[in-house]
């Protein structure tokens, strides 16, 4: 069974869609466990992170020798915004970006390497895996532990999209630290 990459991405925005709409002005306001962000500025981080791809600002993310400082670069003009502002945003740049990945994923176009900053080149057509690790794992290790609300469950497109994206990073993101590791698993 293949990785329904569209499906799995959809899921994930759903699912932040879905936790974070009942979440109360108290727990917008918490220290989330993303160092020095509150629960908003995750959220707006995912928002951000979503409209940039629409803009000339995604060449200087793309070219970005630090991703943590460019997210926090991205995040700045978000973190004033209401809570219900900047989850219509996210609810809207989302949405576009899973438009976007549909058509600019797919066929011969799926195999063109798109940087990712100073995480390495990778095939577009893991851009929704990207995705769909970085909101699950904000949501689940970040936000959900911060509120002291349940983690979601997963599901097994998700998990797998995940899993795919930590496989693809896992030598380009520690090449220095993997140099003994000289052999094929």
């Amino acid at each position: 069974m293949g990785i329904d990459r569209f499906a799995a991405l959809a899921a994930q925005r759903q699912e932040v869609l879905d936790y974070c709409d009942d979440l109360t002005a108290a727990e917008w306001a918490m220290p989330s466990r993303a160092a020095g962000w509150r629960v908003l500025d995750v959220v707006a981080h995912f928002a951000a992170e979503t409209k940039v791809l629409f803009g000339p600002t995604i060449i200087g993310v793309m070219a970005s020798k630090d991703i943590e400082a460019t997210n926090e670069d991205v995040l700045e003009g978000w973190r004033d915004l209401a809570p219900e502002r900047v989850l219509d945003e996210f609810a809207k740049w989302s949405s576009r970006l899973i438009t976007l990945v549909k058509v600019s994923t797919r066929g011969p176009f799926g195999a063109i390497p798109v940087p990712l900053a100073n995480l390495g080149r990778y095939p577009a057509r893991l851009l929704p895996s990207v995705f769909v690790f970085d909101w699950h794992i904000h949501l689940a290790h970040d936000i959900a532990p911060a509120v002291g609300r349940p983690v979601p469950p997963i599901d097994e497109q998700r998990m797998a999209a995940i899993v795919e994206w930590m496989l693809a990073g896992l030598e380009q993101m520690n090449r220095d630290d993997l140099g003994w590791f000289d052999k094929p698993v």
